[in-house]
């Protein structure tokens, strides 16, 4: 029903988009692909549409996982200080 795609640094945005797609076709009613070095979660949806949530958003299952929401901000590590600074 759900599938998360964590993007690494490694990634091509054309292997990601082939995945997202492989997983619509498939039956899959969310795919969120997050962007750690972005800080940010798209969701995509079966019909093709997509939301680009940021720090200030809050990320919820929808109805595939109702009770489920956690703001995006917690998804990613706060910035560590520079060391050499």
């Amino acid at each position: 029903d759900i599938a998360v795609e964590v993007v690494s640094p490694t990634d091509r945005a054309a292997d990601i988009k082939a995945k997202v797609s492989l997983y619509l076709k498939a039956g899959t009613q969310l795919v969120w692909v997050i962007y750690p070095d972005e800080q940010s979660v798209v969701v995509h949806y079966p019909d093709n549409t997509a939301k680009t949530l940021t720090e200030a958003d809050t990320l919820d299952g929808g109805t595939i996982l109702p009770d489920f929401s956690v703001p995006v901000s917690t998804l990613f590590p706060p910035e560590l200080p520079d060391k050499d600074a």
